[in-house]
């Protein structure tokens, strides 16, 4: 399945409450980007372990390109891409990706065909009779990125592909990634955006930043300001309360005209867009617009920096 670049909303979660093992909660989060690509800063690991069937939607609804994100794996709709995820021991190359076809639904001839035709497309053809236990990090990260897209998915999910990579290998990824990308939407997280992982942020669409309180920041790519900052928060329900719950905390919210499009992107879950902008301190004081949220039980689906 390959991506078709249209409006449609590629990662939505209202109220999206997720269950670790153990049956422990996370607070809610709510979002929603569209593009092509979307880069995550933060603790979204929960989003890739959902994936997979290791964290559970215990509320709330997530979707990526309209499918429950619980099930768009086995739609097919994703792959996902972990950064370091364990490989079965003595499996070669080939075999893993043969076997991974095999499960995917292939008969053991096209299985074969298709990891030759896999490896050889992404030159790892030469590395087909090694076992995985003898791959460096480097060999293990462009693995897993070929790997993900098998089942031809439509958009990726990519775990921090250039974390703690030296300058020569994290190029020599991100030359993979470009590649395995190439008419695909993606979702890829990033550990350090300060670092040599800064270049995905650029080259991104939207950029989330989630932080402590689970509140998503939403930023365009170089616009994550420095000194004071100006913002637009959008809350789709409990507006009056949000507004209190702000200036408690020392911050006079303004309103701006809601945008009719909010209440057709979130249904009957948007009962009455609210916009506002805001005057912060400084650019780290997003906190308190999360905590207001949090407190007056709005969902907030936009915080946008303004010039």
């Amino acid at each position: 399945m390959t991506a078709e670049l249209s409006d449609a909303s590629l990662l939505t979660l209202l109220d999206a409450r997720f269950a670790l093992p153990g049956e422990s909660q996370l607070p809610p989060v709510s979002l929603s980007a569209s593009g092509r690509r979307v880069v995550l800063v933060g603790a979204f690991g929960f989003l890739f372990r959902a994936l997979v069937g290791e964290v559970r939607l215990a509320g709330g609804s997530a979707t990526v390109l309209g499918t429950p994100l619980e099930s768009a794996v086995a739609h097919g709709v994703v792959g996902v891409a972990f950064a370091d995820p364990p490989l079965p021991p003595g499996f070669t190359l080939e075999r893993y990706v043969r076997e991974s076809a095999e499960l995917l639904g292939m008969g053991a001839r096209a299985a074969r065909r298709a990891a030759g035709d896999l490896l050889a497309r992404y030159e790892l053809d030469r590395a087909a009779s090694r076992r995985l236990e003898s791959l460096s990090v480097v060999e293990r990260r462009v693995l897993a990125l070929v790997h993900a897209t098998l089942a031809e998915p439509a958009v990726l999910f990519c775990e921090t592909p250039l974390a703690r990579l030296d300058d020569a290998s994290a190029e020599y990824v991100e030359t993979v990634l470009a590649r395995v990308l190439a008419g695909r939407r993606a979702v890829i997280s990033v550990a350090d955006p300060s670092g040599r992982e800064r270049a995905l942020l650029d080259r991104a669409d939207v950029v989330l930043v989630l932080d402590r309180h689970h509140g998503v920041a939403r930023y365009a790519p170089g616009t994550l300001p420095a000194g004071g900052a100006r913002v637009l928060a959008t809350v789709i329900r409990r507006g009056a309360e949000f507004r209190e719950a702000l200036r408690a905390r020392g911050l006079e919210p303004r309103a701006v005209a809601p945008v009719p499009a909010l209440a057709g992107l979130f249904g009957a879950h948007a009962e009455n867009p609210t916009r506002l902008t805001l005057e912060l301190p400084a650019p780290d004081a997003t906190g308190a617009v999360f905590e207001a949220a949090a407190e007056a039980e709005a969902p907030l689906v936009e915080l946008v920096p303004l010039p």
